[in-house]
């Protein structure tokens, strides 16, 4: 009999937006806004929320002033109140520490705070708070905005993002018991452990990554992942780097895993708040 497909399977929609600690505003500021084309959607002394222009909901990236660098809390929405509940329920039996839930956060309403096996925050949450363009005094909340070179990159959307672990197989647990997410692929090395996993809540290829972590570290952030509109949109980003002399780590090429077609710039790892 074919596996059925129940609403419990889709509990969780899509990863919604991360939050980044950063101590430099300028060169944080200049990497994401002037190269990356990112919108600078709110601010104040000590946060900023920026958004794609394909993107209707409140903001993708949140940055928080602080003394280094580092992820502060990664957010994803549920696919509907009862699959919020679901998470909930998944939750709150096991060891993962439970914060509870906060009211109402930028963009969204009550959301639920808990920690995953790496020790980072994670937030769930199902109701918008919707924003009117007017009101945050940008120009456009429609898709599929022709594209404006004098836009930096002009990113699409948030991809995924790549956590690093000791152990991967718990962070795999965590995702598929409390989040619903299921493994699309993976990678086992000789001696048994998994040296990478891709992890996906819907019909996306995957929206989460979690690598073991050769370092004597556990739980960082390894990267940060956009789509562009085409391939040269993707390759007009390279030149915008190279002429910006910020470091490609990765020359374009089609990646092994999920085949698409991809390329890195070290310098967000360097990226911080002054």
């Amino acid at each position: 009999m074919a596996n059925q497909i129940t609403e419990s399977s889709y509990d969780t929609a899509y990863l919604a937006h991360a939050e980044i600690l950063a101590n430099k505003r300028v060169e944080c500021f200049h990497f994401f806004v002037s190269l990356y084309g990112i919108t600078v959607w709110a601010q104040d002394d000590d946060n900023a929320w920026l958004r794609f222009r394909d993107y209707y909901e409140f903001h993708i990236l949140k940055f928080i002033r602080y003394h280094t660098t580092g992820v502060g809390h990664i957010v994803n929405r549920a696919s509907s109140e009862t699959g919020l509940m679901l998470c909930v329920v998944a939750i709150q039996p096991r060891k993962y520490d439970l914060s509870g839930w906060q009211d109402n956060g930028q963009g969204h309403e009550r959301a639920l705070c808990f920690l995953d096996t790496l020790r980072n925050a994670f937030k769930i949450f199902y109701e918008i708070v919707c924003q009117q363009a007017e009101d945050a005094g940008c120009p456009s909340l429609k898709k599929l905005v022709p594209y404006n070179h004098e836009f930096g990159v002009s990113l699409l959307r948030l991809s995924h993002l790549n956590l690093q672990a000791a152990e991967v197989r718990e962070f795999k647990l965590f995702l598929e018991t409390c989040l619903a997410s299921r493994a699309s692929e993976v990678i086992q090395l000789d001696n048994g452990c998994i040296g990478s996993n891709w992890f996906t809540p819907n019909n996306k290829s995957y929206d989460r990554t979690c690598t073991r972590e050769h370092g004597s570290g556990n739980g960082r952030m390894c990267h940060v992942t956009y789509t562009t509109d085409t391939p040269i949109v993707f390759l007009l980003a390279v030149h915008i780097f190279l002429k910006n002399s910020d470091d490609i780590e990765n020359r374009p090429y089609q990646h092994v895993i999920k085949r698409p077609f991809v390329s890195m710039s070290d310098s967000w790892r360097v990226t911080a708040w002054s």
